[in-house]
């Protein structure tokens, strides 16, 4: 059995990056040119960058990494009922049992997202299946497929590459999930890169305070407070977040009209930010050792309900998982902070009224 490897890395980049850099500017490769547009990222760039584990990745030009086909470790983890979960993806990449039928089904959705999308959890388990199996269980008879295209590590520029690198699938309808533990502060490393700038140094004492999150509780600093430190210590950085969130949001609905198929921007809260009583401790525990105000240990919330709110004043669906969590007298993540098997439960059957609705007319017959 392979162990689990850790879903966010917290590699210092710094150096590699700012080598990478030098190396474009003597090229004289230019920055993008509008403030949150992209360049290319060739795949020695996405090594420089990101601490990607190119044992279970491939290169990918649109989404920089994703799933090997043919995967399959099983790891032990104590949380999970088994006692050990197995990732398997198909021979397509995708986290699937089988492979993808060789007939264009009547509704195919493709299902971006990040580690809580991906699942700590065997492929069945994950919302994506449960949502395909509460689909087909519906009369009348109709053939559908919810694609799992979530990878560990992702952010809001990755889930829009892998929009773009599935246009091949003909899909019906797009799922994108983003998680605000983590993804806002994600986004701002291939941001910074298409400007060729570096991100700001960090302050004396930085890496002193996430070693002291650590000590705590190791998953708490990966699942959102290495996020809280560094918009604590660079609040302009978390304004600029969320203006690469909301441009790539922009781009994501600009793809889905011209395809003219429906989409959704779903948001997975925190475990620090439902309240459930089993994550009160370890939030008090960590903010204490961090030294973090309320204030700032929202800072993931806030940005989200800030993105969300653009996303619907602009005609975009949005579900917004926060408040079905907080209400669930069960806990909704596991112990190390994602979203746990009755978390992918409730997901699944928030998301099936919606997506039911993107079947064509005649499979929606009957109900």
């Amino acid at each position: 059995m392979a162990r689990e490897p850790p879903v966010t890395r917290l590699v210092d980049k710094r150096g590699s990056t700012a080598a990478l850099l030098e190396t474009l500017r003597s090229q004289g490769q230019p920055k993008a040119p509008a403030r949150f547009a992209r360049t290319p990222i060739a795949e020695h760039e996405v090594e420089a960058l990101f601490a990607v584990d190119y044992g279970l990745y491939e290169y990918h030009p649109k989404c920089y990494w994703r799933y090997r086909p043919g995967i399959e470790t099983t790891h032990p983890f104590s949380d999970h009922p088994a006692g050990q979960w197995t990732r398997r993806t198909n021979e397509q990449g995708f986290r699937r049992d089988i492979p993808l039928s060789t007939t264009q089904p009547e509704l195919r959705v493709l299902v971006v997202g990040d580690s809580h999308t991906d699942g700590l959890c065997n492929n069945s388990e994950s919302f994506c299946a449960r949502l395909e199996s509460l689909l087909l269980a519906e009369p009348p008879a109709s053939t559908v497929e919810v694609l799992n295209a979530g990878v560990m590590g992702q952010s809001f520029y990755g889930y829009l590459g892998s929009m773009e690198a599935h246009q091949d699938l003909k899909c019906k309808g797009y799922v994108v999930v983003f998680f605000s533990g983590n993804d806002f502060l994600d986004v701002l490393t291939p941001l910074h890169f298409f400007q060729r700038e570096l991100a700001p140094p960090q302050p004396v004492g930085y890496f002193e305070r996430l070693k002291r999150i650590a000590d705590v509780n190791t998953e708490a600093l990966t699942q959102g407070f290495n996020q809280m430190v560094y918009f604590e210590s660079f609040p302009d950085e978390a304004d600029l977040a969320l203006g690469a969130a909301w441009w790539v949001c922009q781009e994501m609905d600009a793809l889905a009209r011209s395809q003219q198929v429906p989409w959704v921007l779903v948001h997975i809260p925190s475990a620090f930010d439902v309240g459930q009583s089993e994550v009160l401790n370890t939030r008090r525990r960590v903010m204490e050792a961090a030294g973090l105000s309320e204030e700032h240990a929202r800072i993931g919330s806030r940005l989200a309900g800030r993105l969300l709110d653009q996303a619907r004043s602009a005609g975009i669906q949005t579900l917004d998982m926060s408040g079905r969590f907080a209400a669930e007298p069960l806990p909704c993540y596991w112990s190390e902070f994602h979203i746990n098997l009755r978390g992918h439960e409730l997901l699944a059957e928030e998301l099936l009224p919606l997506v039911r609705s993107w079947k064509p007319i005649s499979a929606q017959q009957g109900r």
